[in-house]
């Protein structure tokens, strides 16, 4: 006990220190993906370390070591005496593709800092800080379809962050409901340039800027319904749904030119439109998922959908499509309550996911595709109720045809999952 509180106080001060960091930070840059232009930006993964591993899986998941925030019902798995902490990380390396370039990214990053605990018997909570989604790219396009040739460059950083606090109401030993109240916050930064490359002409090129800050709240919902078979077998079916919602955003526009020749500096502002407000519309969405499992191995799936058609920005709609996703995983633990044979008590996790993403474009008639595959551990920390998390996932999103994009991705990603009894008093320590 001594043990673990010293190691949570140790990681709780680190985490602390980063908090301390600007939180607009906490997504920025977190990408080098070129499709991350569209939309919000790239969105984030929807769950944890061992969501990962088990190829996103999550709606119809539970457990009393690791939080699983797909499925805000799933709260009501943590011992009614036991406080979770987890902090995790993750780095990317995408090889992006063109018919005629290619170029390797790394990135690393925070992947999220949450915690779970009981409030009472019928009643869990959960709160924590993750990145919802992320823009980071550097495009140049050139033109040379007509008669004067330019280069056109498309670049944007920054991100948005979501902190949210969650509630789990246990209506039965069988039935739990939830929900997640997040706050949405963050700042995307694109921009557009048009440089004329006739340096023999004198022409006046042009850059057009968008800050859009977001600050909002939304909610999402979801049921777990658990029960067991001839006692042998344990059971979960759980639904997921978000409404649409309307996110409050502020845009800053301002578009500058400068000649083509003799330098870049500003010569006069054709557009400048601070604090505008709008809307940017998130998309319903909704999914169904089940796990079964025994005293060794689970075996779940996972249908989930978001309608990205509807979605709009300011009042435009950026030609996305509906969005389907197919998650299946499985894991195996040989004999978790072994005291000789440490392996024999770590879990083995497989999976895989396959999605329609919410990318089309229209005059392509290309929607991108998304697959990959993942395994990983659930490492236990000697004489403590702690979880060490490592999953490892490869993938591809796109493809080199009708000259677009494809990316090969790996994601490493490392949890610490902190969990011990810190609602009961002890006579002897």
């Amino acid at each position: 006990m001594k043990k673990f509180i010293k190691t949570a106080f140790i990681f709780s001060v680190l985490i602390l220190g980063l908090l301390f960091l600007p939180l607009r930070d906490f997504a920025q840059n977190s990408t080098n993906s070129p499709y991350s232009r569209y939309g919000i930006g790239d969105i984030s993964s929807r769950g944890f370390c061992r969501n990962d591993a088990l190829g996103g899986l999550g709606i119809g998941l539970r457990s009393n070591k690791n939080l699983n925030i797909i499925n805000p019902a799933s709260y009501s798995a943590i011992d009614s005496l036991t406080f979770t902490f987890e902090f995790g990380f993750k780095n990317k390396t995408a090889y992006i593709q063109s018919s005629d370039q290619n170029e390797l990214y790394n990135d690393i990053n925070i992947s999220y800092l949450a915690c779970g605990f009981p409030i009472a018997k019928w009643w869990y909570g959960s709160f924590g800080l993750l990145p919802y989604s992320s823009i980071g790219y550097n495009i140049k396009e050139i033109n040379n379809s007509d008669s004067i040739p330019k280069e056109i460059h498309y670049t944007g950083s920054g991100g948005v962050n979501k902190f949210y606090i969650g509630n789990t109401f246990k209506l039965h030993k069988t039935l739990s409901i939830g929900f997640n109240a997040s706050y949405l916050f963050g700042t995307l930064e694109q921009a557009r340039t048009v440089n004329f490359t006739d340096t023999t002409v004198l022409y006046m090129n042009l850059k057009t800027r968008n800050f859009i800050n977001v600050n909002d709240i939304y909610l999402n919902f979801g049921m777990q319904y658990n029960n067991s078979i001839k006692e042998k077998y344990q059971y979960t079916v759980g639904i997921i749904f978000d409404n649409q919602n309307k996110i409050n955003a502020t845009r800053n526009t301002l578009a500058t030119r400068f000649y083509n020749k003799g330098g870049s500096a500003i010569i006069d502002s054709v557009l400048n439109t601070p604090g505008e407000k709008g809307n940017i519309v998130l998309p319903l969405n909704y999914g169904i998922g089940f796990s079964i499992k025994n005293d060794s191995w689970l075996f779940g799936a996972d249908y989930y959908r978001q309608n990205w058609a509807d979605v709009s920005f300011f009042g435009k709609n950026d030609s996305l499509a509906n969005s389907n996703t197919i998650s299946v995983g499985s894991e195996y633990i040989p004999d978790k309550n072994s005291i000789s044979k440490y392996w024999n008590k770590v879990s083995y996790r497989f999976g895989g996911h396959f999605t329609n993403t919410y990318l089309k474009f229209s005059e392509k008639n290309e929607q991108l595709k998304d697959f990959g595959f993942s395994f990983g551990l659930g490492l236990p920390v000697k004489k403590t109720r702690s979880l060490l998390n490592v999953s490892i996932e490869i993938g591809q999103r796109g493809t080199t045809n009708k000259s677009l994009i494809r990316e090969t991705y790996g994601m490493i990603s490392v949890n610490f999952s902190l969990s011990d009894i810190w609602f009961m008093k002890t006579r002897f320590d």
